[in-house]
């Protein structure tokens, strides 16, 4: 349900966590599209699914990484 809340055009923020690469994963076709929608993440599950898409406006926010949950956060 959190996937069609989002529309194109939209800027994203999705934060880490298996419910929201879930999110991520579940977004409607037409917003995979070119440009559809702008995704900012610190998460790779995130990242590597977004990053999936055809030509994605993704934006990827650094630090050090986490291996048990796979975020990365600014130290």
């Amino acid at each position: 349900m959190t996937a069609e809340l989002v529309n194109q055009g939209d800027v994203v923020l999705l934060d880490s966590g298996s419910t929201v690469a879930e999110v991520a994963a579940q977004m409607p076709g037409s917003l995979r599209a070119p440009n559809a929608v702008t995704v900012v993440s610190h998460s790779l599950p995130v990242i590597e699914e977004v990053g999936s898409w055809q030509q994605p406006h993704l934006i990827c926010l650094g630090g050090c990484s986490f291996p048990t949950t796979r975020p990365r956060s600014g130290r």
